[in-house]
């Protein structure tokens, strides 16, 4: 099948409720590359293909080796959009942990300096990711070590473009075990900083192959976070370094001014930690605040209350989780919104080494 004149698909490789990835060959380049295409029913609904454009625009707008590359967006003969990507082979950073159960300090940090090396060229291009989970990296077999992309910019926020609002007032966007309390909330205070819990959230999963705030539900999630602070991750695994704890621990600061802004600083502390000796005490006395400050932070306290629980989320160990999966991967996802909700992901029977690294859905259909 034929798409322009530089597209030949070749094969599914997998769907979701809002669209569609295939492997195809660009004739031009001659090189393989992932295309994702809008269902056919979604192609005339305006905020399905402004979420579609934005995705494409704000990953060719990061100027990273680790973020997915975006190489076209267009339209097919029949009007249905789609965006041509990169297509990568390897796993995401939820199948390694699922597979290993967790991951050791050193690999923990390789894999986290680079991602937020992504997040903070990301954040200087005035662009909030606001779904930074371990299904959103996705790691490349290199020389040495994983080569880390980070996918998925559909419901990236642009923060130099407040006025435009692509969502309802108070919607709520984003992968509940990796949200932050302002994120949860539905709040404007949605920043830089909110990735940087999220990023708290993926070193805690991948030391420990649990996530700090578990609950069978949205809505216990969001009790967990407001009860207060995570064992720290030596509690689970003994032998991580104090300092390890103090900077898992301060990403995951409720109060969004409280917390980390910049990636770079995060980066930076990392860095430190792992140099700092494994018997040194954290020279902070207070990683995170008192439970009254959540008081105060968008609402999330009155959150706590009225969430519904929409539904399971799954269990939060990846073992837990464990399933056979798949290792090729096109690094495309086909993004819905609703509020907060999310369905899986079907892999064609043509395509049974093909897996998708980041087919979330946030719901059955583009609603605001």
């Amino acid at each position: 099948m034929q798409v322009g004149a530089q597209l030949r698909l070749l094969r599914a490789l997998g769907q979701g409720g809002m669209g569609s990835v295939w492997l195809a060959e660009h004739v031009g380049l001659k090189t393989q590359v992932a295309v994702k295409f809008l269902r056919d029913i979604y192609a005339d609904h305006p905020l399905a293909v402004t979420r579609l454009r934005r995705e494409a625009e704000a990953a060719a707008r990061i100027q990273s080796p680790h973020v997915v590359r975006v190489f076209d967006l267009g339209f097919t003969d029949q009007g249905v959009p789609y965006i041509v990507m990169e297509h990568l082979e390897g796993e995401t950073l939820h199948d390694l942990v699922e597979r290993r159960g967790r991951l050791s300090l050193d690999e923990t940090a390789t894999l986290l300096r680079q991602t937020c090396a992504a997040l903070a060229k990301a954040h200087e291009a005035g662009i909030v990711h606001r779904d930074v989970k371990p299904e959103n990296i996705f790691l490349v077999a290199g020389e040495s070590e994983p080569f880390v992309k980070v996918l998925d910019f559909g419901i990236a926020k642009n923060t130099a473009e407040e006025a435009e609002r692509l969502t309802v007032t108070g919607a709520i966007m984003g992968t509940p075990h990796f949200m932050s309390p302002e994120q949860m909330a539905g709040g404007a205070k949605v920043g830089p900083h909110s990735d940087l819990w999220a990023l708290g959230v993926v070193a805690y999963f991948c030391l420990t192959g649990q996530t700090p705030f578990g609950g069978a539900t949205i809505a216990a999630v969001a009790v967990a976070i407001d009860r207060g602070p995570p064992p720290p991750p030596s509690r689970l695994v003994p032998g991580l370094p104090p300092a390890i704890d103090a900077w898992v621990l301060s990403l995951l600061e409720p109060d969004p001014a409280r917390r980390v802004q910049s990636a770079r600083a995060v980066l930076e502390a990392l860095d430190a930690a792992v140099a700092a000796p494994r018997d040194a005490r954290p020279a902070m006395t207070e990683i995170m605040p008192p439970r009254d400050a959540l008081a105060s932070g968008e609402g999330f306290s009155s959150l706590v209350t009225t969430l519904m629980p929409f539904g399971t989320l799954g269990a939060t160990s990846p073992r837990q989780r464990s399933r056979a999966r798949t290792w090729a991967v096109a690094a495309a996802a086909v993004m819905g919104v609703s509020t907060l909700a999310w369905a899986g992901v079907t892999r064609t029977a043509a395509a049974p080494a093909a897996h998708l690294a980041s087919l979330t859905m946030l719901g059955a259909g583009p609603s605001a």
